[in-house]
């Protein structure tokens, strides 16, 4: 059984090596996944790899 990873947007931020501006704007742009509730929002490592891997440029 896979074991799913959520992290808080500090962390998401250093996963990926950007800032939390960027973060934003990515998620109103161009709809990076997230899980919200109530008003906590988590992000799954790999839904984080899938969204990076549709901008990725061969």
């Amino acid at each position: 059984m896979e074991t799913k990873i959520y992290l808080n947007k500090k962390q998401t931020c250093e996963f990926i090596g950007i800032d939390n501006n960027t973060l934003d704007k990515w998620i109103h742009k161009y709809n990076f996944p997230f899980i919200r509730i109530g008003g906590i929002i988590r992000f799954e490592t790999q839904d984080i790899k899938n969204f990076m891997d549709m901008f990725k440029v061969l």
